[in-house]
């Protein structure tokens, strides 16, 4: 590792271990030791840390894989292709948003259309079709919501 930039520090298992225990994601820990998190992922496979376990840990408690890349400096395509080498499920897709179900249902009963839901929560509109249905406020909805034309303007 380097200490400065024509210096080189060498450093014991332990403290590395340490070190790691202290940070809170690969970003800070690669910050302490000055390199980039590609050599911290890297690093940390020669020491034999699973660090794929510990951020699949993070996954399941609900974060998001993208949010879980982002705070250790990768992407989250590499991130969840890590999770499927090493054998982890991972969803697919964005993760449905997190809206108060009191809130949808005052919203739909003072005026039952979708696409005033999906602009109050500035979701699609599709979302909110799942979300009332979810909710048992619609049942078996059949096509889109209309587009509303501008009134034709007198000659």
């Amino acid at each position: 590792m380097r200490e400065t930039p024509n210096a080189w520090q060498p450093y014991l298992r332990r403290k590395l271990l340490a070190l790691l225990k202290l940070s809170k994601s690969h970003k800070e820990f690669a910050e302490r030791l000055g390199i980039s998190p590609l050599v911290v992922r890297r690093l940390l496979d020669l020491l034999g840390v699973d660090y794929v376990q510990r951020l699949y840990r993070q996954y399941e408690r609900g974060k998001a894989c993208s949010d879980i890349a982002n705070a250790n400096g990768m992407k989250p395509a590499t991130l969840s292709k890590l999770f499927k080498e090493r054998g982890f499920e991972v969803k697919r897709g964005v993760r449905r948003p997190n809206v108060p179900k009191h809130k949808l249902r005052r919203i739909w009963t003072e005026t039952p259309v979708i696409n005033r839901v999906a602009r109050k929560f500035t979701i699609h509109w599709q979302t909110a079709l799942r979300l009332l249905e979810d909710e048992k406020l619609i049942v078996g909805y059949k096509g889109r919501p209309r587009k509303l034309s501008k009134p034709s303007q007198p000659p």
